[in-house]
């Protein structure tokens, strides 16, 4: 890569590969969770990682490139990652928070490069894909708000039945120390995450 321009492919053939490579991964990790709105979030965000494939390939167009993905070595590792916790996780509890921090883990790897690519695309001059549905900045994401607010769902009530000196899993201990509850920390307003 020499110029910005260069970095802007490059950057938009990775983000092809990884919403490619999520179409594959996350039916594998919708199958693996039963939590009702952790499994709708994953749902919807597979729905709409198709269609960010579509607007994708119109950027392509919009700059003159046939769409093609490049290796994304980061995606790749985020995606072993979430289906470790998802053969290493025996819990259900421990199953869907560690799927949630792992699935949160990947769409900030999105929006970091959606954003990026959003900025260089304005940089350069090409408005068609600056303006682009999905070429949304860090902030106003959908995806991670509808993760997000499963997130609240999972870390209340008995999602930490250890809260209340019981154990939700047979393989976590009665004993364990309490788990801090939304009102003593409080979320990072922007991203209104899960607060244990």
């Amino acid at each position: 890569m020499k110029t910005l321009a260069d970095a802007f492919h490059h950057t938009l053939q990775d983000v092809y590969f990884a919403e490619h490579s999520l179409i594959t991964a996350l039916p594998k990790v919708i199958k693996a969770v039963s939590q009702p709105g952790l499994k709708r979030a994953l749902q919807t965000h597979l729905a709409e990682t198709k269609q960010h494939v579509t607007t994708l390939e119109r950027v392509f167009a919009s700059v003159g490139q046939k769409a093609t993905g490049e290796k994304c070595d980061a995606i790749e590792g985020l995606i072993k990652e979430c289906d470790g916790v998802v053969a290493e996780a025996t819990g259900t509890a421990a199953r869907h928070a560690a799927v949630l921090g792992c699935c949160q883990a990947i769409e900030h790897y999105e929006i970091a490069r959606y954003g990026r690519l959003r900025e260089w695309a304005k940089t350069l001059g090409n408005s068609e894909a600056h303006e682009l549905p999905h070429a949304d900045p860090p902030g106003g994401h959908g995806r991670e708000r509808g993760v997000a607010t499963s997130a609240a769902g999972l870390c209340s009530g008995d999602a930490r039945g250890v809260r209340y000196g019981r154990s939700q899993d047979a393989h976590y201990p009665q004993s364990a120390p309490r788990v801090r509850t939304r009102t003593n920390i409080r979320p990072p307003a922007r991203h209104g995450t899960c607060s244990m």
